[in-house]
């Protein structure tokens, strides 16, 4: 057994004596923890002892870093990513490379867009070998009228020269290796009925970049504007 020294009327406890057991259930207050710093969390190292999570900064949120690390606190992901406004006032096509891998979602909206003729619209898209111009398959329609091509995802069908066009374009992901894509497109003119398209298309690998152009490949954009936005 343990033994204490009594000092002028005050028993010291031996260390030994203060066992896990020797503590109350709930007993150990906030009070009577040591320190810390404003804005640390309390966590476990790879030893299993408690370790201090280091304060982030603000806004930040709180990221596992898997079983045997800490969590840490980490800028939250972007969960959509805006390109720039490309204005379509020029040329027979408009387009958007780059896109990184891991791509699930890709939104393409359209401002007031238009061409110099009426041949329809088309997005094609691509891979590191460049953009791909067979396989697809895709139609859309106005009112009576509808358009099919293997050549593009068709957008729209009977289209008026220089109508103004709005609306979005999608396109999603449904393969792990960003290979497989399918789209709708809703879009209208003003003072028409809306266009709308839907599709497929399988590409050689995994997508990272698209185009918009026509199914001539000659009519020229001459008003308007468009984005893109992407999330992983």
């Amino acid at each position: 057994m343990a033994l204490t020294k009594v000092t002028s009327g005050v028993r010291t406890i031996a260390s030994s004596e203060v066992v896990t057991a020797s503590i109350a259930d709930d007993a150990v207050t906030l009070a009577k923890m040591a320190p810390g710093t404003d804005g640390n969390l309390i966590s476990y190292d790879a030893s299993g002892n408690p370790a201090a999570v280091a304060t982030g900064s603000s806004g930040q949120i709180l990221t596992s870093q898997g079983a045997g690390a800490a969590p840490v606190f980490a800028t939250a992901a972007a969960t959509i990513t805006e390109g720039s406004e490309t204005a379509t006032t020029s040329g027979t096509s408009i387009d958007f490379s780059s896109i990184p891998s891991g791509v699930k979602i890709i939104r393409v909206g359209f401002m007031g867009v238009s061409t110099n003729s009426t041949s329809n619209w088309l997005i094609q898209i691509g891979d590191s070998g460049g953009l791909e111009t067979s396989g697809y398959s895709s139609q859309a329609s106005v009112a009576a009228s509808s358009s099919s091509s293997t050549v593009g995802f068709v957008l729209t069908s009977a289209l008026n020269a220089a109508a103004a066009v709005g609306g979005i374009v999608e396109l999603m992901r449904v393969d792990s290796g960003g290979t497989k894509w399918v789209y709708t497109s809703r879009l209208a003119q003003a003072a028409f009925h809306p266009h709308g398209g839907a599709g497929y298309k399988t590409l050689t690998a995994e997508l990272d970049r698209l185009r918009l152009t026509t199914t001539n490949g000659s009519d020229t954009f001459d008003a308007g504007s468009v984005n893109i936005q992407y999330a992983g």
